[in-house]
């Protein structure tokens, strides 16, 4: 699972053999081939949400080639033992009642121990988020840290070696050049050529400005803030990254290791973030107040 905005249609499956096809054809005209010394695992998740240390992997599949050029497919669904929020089941499908009966990870570990066991890892976009959510829950199965094995990642050579720049995008759409490249003039007129060409090849896209500003934000529907600092969970709300990741804003208040006066201190924090922050403290100060018989409202 790339993220939270991962497409609903691409099993992990589906991924991991896009991501294999990828790596084994790296130039497809010289049918170039992985050269390996053990065993390469490709994998890809589907999870409960993108918090790393809070959310949960619900579904594993795995490729495995082998120097020999044998190849093996395995996949597992996981009792994430919490609910699956909805904006995750919109995502990959699986809901509450698919992984009731399902064995967790846990249950699973020895498993999934044998797959990966002398194996580099490989996947998409698996740096930036797959590893560090296996990790986390292989973590919590007791297993110690993997980091000693080689990752290969298909999206960090993809970005490498394919430009997303104006130029890029310019000659793509438009099949032509930047003239006078870096002046400001030539570079606005590309994006207004880029735009236009945009609009005619995705028919599905909208041509009002409020609906094309809109355009590709919807996976930031799970953040309440612009910085993406925080996510509500069960009526809380959590951070969504830093050291704190995972933890209630009152857990972080009880720890008193003064980040939160570092967080408010920052200053490129977006106004609605601290705002977020701002308004959640509240909260707690409230529910902290002693009621009238000398109690604490919670």
């Amino acid at each position: 699972m790339e993220d939270l905005e991962s497409a609903v249609e691409q099993s992990p499956k589906e991924n991991l053999d896009e991501t294999v096809k990828t790596l084994q054809n790296v130039t497809r005209v010289e049918h170039r081939s992985l050269s390996l010394i053990r065993p390469l695992v490709f994998f890809d998740l589907e999870t409960t949400g993108t918090i790393i240390g809070k959310d949960r992997i619900v579904e594993l599949a795995v490729i495995k080639l082998w120097p020999n050029g044998e190849r093996s497919e395995h996949e597992w669904r996981f009792n994430p033992e919490m609910a699956i929020p909805e904006e995750a089941t919109r995502i990959h499908g699986i809901r509450d009642e698919d992984v009731r009966d399902k064995p967790t990870f846990r249950d699973s570990l020895g498993e999934i121990r044998e797959v990966f066991c002398d194996s580099d890892v490989a996947g998409f976009n698996i740096a930036r988020f797959d590893m560090p959510i296996l990790k986390s829950e292989l973590a919590r199965a007791g297993v110690k840290d993997i980091s000693s094995r080689n990752i290969v990642d298909a999206m960090t050579i993809f970005h490498l070696k394919e430009r997303r720049d104006l130029p890029a995008a310019l000659r793509f759409f438009c099949n032509k050049d930047i003239e006078n490249a870096h002046s400001a003039l030539a570079d606005v007129r590309a994006t207004v050529e880029v735009l236009e060409a945009q609009l005619s090849r995705y028919t599905d896209l909208p041509t009002t400005v409020s609906e094309l500003a809109a355009v590709g934000h919807g996976g930031d529907s799970q953040y309440e803030d612009s910085g993406r600092w925080f996510v509500k969970r069960d009526g809380k709300l959590l951070f969504a990254k830093g050291k704190h990741c995972g933890k209630s804003v009152d857990e972080v208040v009880q720890t008193k290791d003064g980040y939160l006066d570092w967080l408010k201190g920052l200053n490129d924090l977006p106004a609605d973030t601290a705002q977020c922050l701002q308004d959640a403290l509240r909260e707690v100060e409230i529910q902290h107040l002693p009621k009238s018989d000398g109690s604490r409202t919670r």
